[in-house]
């Protein structure tokens, strides 16, 4: 009786017994002292020259059971387990986006051999998304809007005045002004206190998707549409451009519009462009759009992108120095 005790404690609770032919056993004992035993065949892996000896198919088959069992093994990890990571991860991608600031230094080439980082004005807007680089002055109240480019890499220095509205997936580059070391006088447009490769005026509108392309200027009150394309001209105090229209190499005269999808090309037809009266759809369209920038970025109250990363996008810009500028505010402008 003894012996079967000690035999019991050291089977039990549920010990495995190895068995022959890579069997295993485990006793088992029940209520009223009946003792049950389990057998069955241990899991073996396979050895190499046995897989060796496989078919093709087998292979193939063997293949696709592991395939499974890993394609089982992911999923199963990520859905009890990948939880935790996930929710890691936005938080990582969040104190990435804070640290990116749209407001940048050009790099020096052969092209522009001085590092500048852009002159932004207390108050300005400019939006986590845009993308503002090298010597460039940006005034007051001014807004640049999300996905808009500002690049002076080559062409430079550019002016944006205040109380501009430069509205969303606007693009303004120009043509270089100094190659290998020699400046391109005909790359400045005409100057305004200085020579510049872009010049916008004070209370100019830009408005969505539109690109200008230097040397150009657009002067005080002027309108640019959505979708409109100046290239190499300057166009004149309150003249409006509609959307779509196309201006190469002239100057529009102040007080001009150009109609909606037209292309003006030589200066006998900027000459020619009719002049805006009271009777204009346009007349006021400038004036009422500075408006209304001016009062969203005015309402922004100043800060960084840091300080409103939570509730609303936020203006950042950097002044030549090191002197950190800003002013945020929401974003759902109708541009």
């Amino acid at each position: 009786m003894a012996d079967e005790e000690n035999q019991q404690e050291q089977t039990e609770p549920g010990d495995l017994t190895p068995g022959p032919d890579g069997t295993a056993a485990m006793p088992r004992t029940v209520d009223g002292g009946m003792r049950l035993q389990f057998s069955f065949d241990m899991p073996v892996l396979p050895k190499l020259d046995t897989i060796k000896e496989w078919s093709h198919q087998a292979l193939i088959n063997a293949g696709l059971i592991a395939a499974v069992g890993l394609v089982a093994a992911v999923w199963i990890y990520g859905r009890f387990f990948g939880s935790d990571v996930a929710s890691i991860a936005p938080a990582a991608g969040e104190h990435a986006a804070e640290a990116a600031s749209p407001v940048m230094a050009n790099i020096a080439s052969d092209y522009n051999p001085t590092v500048d980082t852009p002159a932004v004005a207390a108050g300005a807007f400019v939006h986590p998304a845009a993308e503002v680089a090298g010597n460039i002055t940006i005034g007051s109240d001014t807004y640049i809007g999300a996905n808009v480019i500002v690049d002076s890499w080559a062409g430079q220095p550019m002016n944006i005045g205040s109380e501009v509205n430069i509205q969303a997936g606007t693009v303004i580059s120009a043509q270089p002004t100094f190659v290998r070391g020699r400046i391109v006088e005909s790359a400045f447009a005409p100057e305004h206190d200085g020579k510049f490769a872009v010049y916008i005026g004070d209370a100019v509108s830009v408005a969505t998707g539109a690109q200008i392309r230097g040397p150009v200027a657009i002067e005080e009150g002027a309108y640019v549409g959505t979708g409109a394309v100046i290239a190499e001209a300057t166009i004149g105090a309150g003249s409006v451009i509609e959307p779509g229209a196309l201006v190469v190499g002239v100057a529009v005269p102040a007080g001009r519009y150009v109609a909606a999808g037209s292309h003006v090309l030589s200066q006998a037809e900027a000459d020619s462009l009719p002049e805006i009266d009271a009777a204009y759809a346009m007349a006021n369209t400038g004036k009422e759009t500075v408006a209304f920038f001016k009062a969203l970025v005015g309402a922004s109250g100043g800060g960084t992108a840091h300080d409103s990363a939570t509730s609303a996008p936020a203006a950042t810009g950097e002044k030549s120095g090191g002197d950190a500028i800003a002013g945020g505010a929401s974003s759902s402008a109708h541009e």
